[in-house]
């Protein structure tokens, strides 16, 4: 199909980039406890970039019978288009990233139902009151990229993934607890899942109203990733070409506290941002976004890359339906060398955030955040003594520095993320309580 489409695109003397993708999952879906839905879902569709007297034309379609549509399409779009600075790659060398696993074909309607159901049975044992909700999903993807300078790019990733969590409304307000795992391979980590909800169920049974303060705050790594994805957004070469971004002339300078060492890693075995080429067809590689705290690169496609004077750096991203976005693969903040207890023991009193509400609002851009705590925690004397209650959250990432205190040892691979726990002193918190 993309050859058949090639040689109709030849004649007509414009460059061209074909990206197929066709996929294949199933899913299944409990809500307050009882099956709600089974879907399986079956997609191929075709997207067709072109470049026709200098500007970008693009067009998508599931109709593979009617290619000579798609083209009249890209052509037609080309001509209301931007103003092209990409020139498509002739050669790229996919790396060896393990990102298929054939269990997942192996995993039957059975075994996926079965997990959410021992995941329901066990949590229900917590509150028999709980509305507990389980989805897990598995799939198989294969990508096809070919272009006018002759690059032709295939690839076959797997997917599975199991989340769940539960609702109590009380007299106390309400309370929701999740967890899950995503990767590229099939991992049984039911048991995973329960411990977590149960063991965050358990921690919430004391609430605390919280003051207006200022307080050591512990980040967990699901929280530590809205702090780093405030410095991607920061680094996306859209952003930057746009002139819009704070570190668009911070390149080799200290943007944050040395202790952070940010990279952008498609190459984890299985991690489920992993990818063996970009979806322009350029070669990926690890990079430190961060080093010491010092800015090492900005993010680009083919298009902002030339805008700015640069070369791609392998962060394109997108569905066939789509043109490329800049995004990372998988987002790593190395290690520190405090365990999660001395963590814990650094201050008489501070609060661990878990959860937040309200991701976005503020400055983001500028690295600001306001934030609700939607679950957070009270640590007094290394003890955690119960759950924060009506609390916000400010502060701006860029202006931490020296209140970065230390980074745990321990890091959580989740999804496309592997991160530590971060203590930062002297935040912001506002609360009810007098």
């Amino acid at each position: 199909m993309l050859y058949k489409l090639a040689n109709r695109l030849r004649p007509l003397n414009i460059e061209y980039e074909i990206i197929h993708s066709s996929n294949l999952s199933k899913s299944f879906h409990f809500e307050n406890n009882s099956l709600k839905t089974i879907s399986t879902n079956e997609t191929s569709g075709i997207g067709l970039r072109i470049i026709k007297e200098g500007k970008i034309g693009f067009a998508a379609t599931t109709n593979l019978k009617n290619i000579d549509r798609l083209i009249n399409q890209a052509i037609v779009s080309a001509k209301f288009g931007k103003k092209a600075y990409i020139q498509f790659p002739d050669s790229c060398k996919p790396t060896k990233t393990l990102i298929f696993d054939d269990n997942i074909n192996k995993l039957t309607d059975e075994i996926l139902l079965k997990n959410c159901q021992i995941i329901i049975e066990n949590l229900k044992q917590l509150d028999s009151s709980l509305k507990i909700n389980t989805q897990t999903s598995s799939g198989i993807a294969h990508t096809q990229i070919l272009n006018s300078s002759g690059l032709y790019l295939k690839s076959l990733d797997s997917g599975f993934s199991l989340f769940a969590d539960i609702l109590k409304v009380d007299n106390n307000g309400m309370l929701m607890l999740s967890s899950g795992v995503s990767s590229a391979s099939y991992q049984n980590d039911t048991q995973k899942i329960i411990d977590k909800i149960s063991n965050l169920y358990r921690l919430s049974q004391i609430n605390i109203t919280a003051k207006t303060e200022k307080l050591p705050v512990i980040f967990t790594p699901r929280a530590v990733r809205m702090l780093m994805r405030m410095i991607i957004q920061g680094i996306n070469g859209k952003t930057v070409q746009k002139g819009i971004s704070p570190l668009g002339n911070k390149l080799e300078k200290q943007i944050i506290s040395p202790m952070i060492n940010l990279i952008d890693d498609p190459s984890i075995d299985f991690a489920y941002g992993s990818c063996q080429f970009d979806m322009e067809g350029t070669e990926v590689f690890k990079k430190y976004l961060v080093k010491n705290g010092i800015l090492k690169t900005h993010l680009y496609d083919l298009q902002t890359a030339n805008q700015c004077q640069t070369t791609a750096t392998g962060n394109a991203t997108r569905s066939f339906s789509s043109q490329p976005n800049i995004d990372i693969s998988n987002l790593v903040l190395e290690p520190g060398d405090m365990s999660l207890q001395e963590i814990y023991t650094q201050f008489p009193k501070a609060i661990i955030v878990e959860n937040i509400l309200g991701e976005g609002q503020g400055n983001s851009l500028a690295g600001e955040f306001s934030v609700n705590i939607s679950l957070g925690f009270i640590v007094e004397n290394g003890q955690i003594i119960g759950r924060v209650k009506d609390a916000m959250l400010a502060g701006n990432i860029y202006e931490f520095g020296n209140q970065i205190v230390g980074l745990s040892t321990e890091q959580e691979l989740n999804g496309s993320s592997l991160l530590p726990y971060m203590l930062v002193d002297n935040l912001s918190i506002s609360g009810k309580a007098k």
